[in-house]
């Protein structure tokens, strides 16, 4: 049988180690998941707009400026929609957006996100 001095469980060291460990990785996740999601409701707002009731090749360019900006509005996304660029050709709708992101981490350590987006609507 093993004395109880052996069988004690984790060490101080191996505890805070272990809390550090969770404190950087839970610090890491709230400053990199906004970017993300951030990212992602830009996408959903561009292909929400592409709906059969307002479909973007029936739009003009100022239309869709306009309707983009009230959406993304809504949607709580700051972003100008002049930033994205608009195409139109034959039946294709082409919209580009390419971005970059900065989070701070901790002092003088931060993290920087780069973004594309491309879509495409045709009929």
């Amino acid at each position: 049988m093993k004395s109880m001095r052996t069988n004690s469980g984790m060490s101080s060291l191996g505890l805070l180690m272990l809390l550090v460990v969770v404190v950087f990785l839970g610090t890491f996740a709230f400053r990199v998941v906004p970017m993300y999601y951030s990212h992602y409701m830009l996408e959903q707002t561009i292909a929400n707009l592409d709906q059969p009731g307002a479909a973007l090749n029936g739009m003009t360019v100022s239309e869709m400026r306009e309707s983009l900006n009230k959406s993304l509005q809504i949607n709580g996304i700051n972003l100008d929609a002049r930033e994205i660029e608009i195409q139109k050709t034959n039946n294709l709708t082409t919209l580009k957006y390419s971005y970059e992101k900065n989070a701070p981490l901790f002092f003088n350590i931060g993290i920087v996100g780069n973004f594309s987006l491309e879509y495409v609507s045709g009929n």
